[in-house]
């Protein structure tokens, strides 16, 4: 004869449903900040870079800016892209699904490399290329931000 815990630990195995992982987005809202981007899109695989105008400029007097990338980032899922409060009312993402030729792109031009890069310069440099990236207004937003991918 079974102790009666081991029976209704089989019981609990085969009749209970198992539990299922929480996702990024089904976190409460007070446990992150930041500003994450969201694949809401059709697209399975969607590239994704980050750009930020710094305020800052080189001796030539040209603005520069600082741009990163490439993170996939698959449908239905989201990634922070800049973690903690949000500093700048404005920031600069550029997304494509390259499968499809998909372009999720702005007004503001802004330099990337077809490997994973970090770019710090006003300018394009030989090897780079030049790319619209979609500048993202954050409204007075100060702790968290969901920019998505449609």
């Amino acid at each position: 004869m079974r102790p009666l815990g081991t029976v209704l630990s089989l019981i609990a195995l085969f009749v209970l449903p198992a539990a299922v992982p929480a996702q990024e987005e089904d976190k409460p809202e007070a446990v992150w900040e930041g500003f994450r981007v969201c694949n809401r899109s059709d697209h399975d695989d969607v590239q994704v870079a980050k750009a930020l105008v710094t305020g800052a400029e080189n001796e030539a007097g040209q603005q520069i800016i600082v741009s990163e990338g490439w993170w996939n980032l698959k449908r239905g899922r989201c990634m922070m892209l800049w973690s903690g409060p949000i500093k700048y009312r404005y920031y600069l993402v550029y997304a494509q699904a390259r499968a499809s030729g998909r372009e999720w792109a702005g007004d503001n031009w802004v330099c990337v490399s077809s490997k994973p890069f970090t770019i710090r310069e006003p300018l394009c440099r030989e090897g780079y290329n030049r790319r619209r990236f979609e500048e993202v207004d954050t409204g007075d937003e100060e702790r968290q931000f969901t920019y998505n991918l449609k």
